[in-house]
């Protein structure tokens, strides 16, 4: 399982009231436009959950490594569910 998306740490580039974009922090290239249909402290808390995704997908494939070190299966199985989900287009 691999990320295929923009690879780098992604930062929140620029937010305004129709607009809020994600950028890659290696390349200072948008990766990802938001255009907010909804209350703008909403907007900036997907924004920011967004920004993270890739590095919490890099910490979930440590921690099953983790996990699998100690023959935890249900969480192994469980994290890779979701790693799973976040890597398959």
């Amino acid at each position: 399982m691999e990320f295929k998306g923009t690879k780098g740490d992604w930062e929140i580039y620029g937010i305004s009231d129709d607009l809020i974009e994600i950028y890659s922090v290696e390349n200072k290239k948008p990766i990802f436009d938001i255009h907010p249909h909804t209350k703008k402290s909403e907007s900036n808390a997907n924004a920011k959950l967004i920004a993270c995704a890739p590095e919490m997908l890099e910490m979930l494939a440590e921690l099953k490594n983790r996990f699998e070190h100690f023959n935890d299966k249900v969480s192994v199985f469980d994290i890779e569910a979701l790693i799973k989900k976040a890597t398959t287009i």
